[in-house]
Formats: C-alpha cells, sequence, structure tokens
C-alpha cells in the first residue's frame, strides 16, 4: 500500500473514532438535559405542592375561623339594627297615645 493511503486510513480511523465519541457525549448531554428537565419539574411541583399543603393545613382553618366571627359580627349588628328599630318605633307609639283631655275649673 501506498504511505498516503496509509495515512488517510489511519487519518480516517481517527476521525471515526472522535466522531463515536463526539456522538456519546452529545447523547450523554442530551440525557443529562432530559433529567434536569425532570429534577426541575419535580422541583416546582414540589413548591407548589407545599404551599397548597400549608395554605389547606395551616391558614384555612384561620380563614374560616374569621369568616365565621365575622359573619357573627353582623348578625349581632344586624340584631342590635333591629332592636333598635324596634325600640323606636315602640317610643314612638307611646308617645303619640292621645292624652286624655284635661278639664279646667273655670
Amino acid at each position: 500500500m501506498d504511505p498516503d493511503t496509509q495515512e488517510i486510513k489511519a487519518l480516517l480511523q481517527k476521525n471515526l473514532e472522535f466522531s463515536q465519541e463526539t456522538n456519546h457525549m452529545v447523547h450523554a448531554m442530551r440525557r443529562n438535559a432530559r433529567f434536569a428537565n425532570l429534577v426541575r419539574v419535580v422541583y416546582w411541583l414540589a413548591i407548589i405542592g407545599v404551599i397548597g399543603a400549608s395554605y389547606y393545613f395551616y391558614v384555612a382553618p384561620y380563614i374560616t375561623k374569621i369568616e365565621s366571627a365575622l359573619q357573627q359580627t353582623q348578625m349581632s349588628t344586624s340584631q342590635a339594627q333591629s332592636t333598635i328599630q324596634n325600640f323606636g318605633q315602640s317610643l314612638q307609639k307611646l308617645l303619640s297615645v292621645p292624652q286624655a283631655p284635661t278639664t279646667s275649673g273655670r
């Protein structure tokens, strides 16, 4: 064989080895990128899950207690208003009762 042919053959063999090595590296990079994306999605789902669970277990009971206290306050306020109105009506009825005419002694 010609020395140039052997040199070309050796260069082609090196080129093939480099391209195979590069191919393996690219596949490994893709695999790592997919794994990183999966980890990122799991990470954010865990954060969202923790936020949701903390709201459900820690914040929601306080909010329901506040809502019930607010409703009780509104009911008490409406009852007080109706009591005041009833008192006002009763007072008007008392004041509007005609008094018996007084007779003068002349």
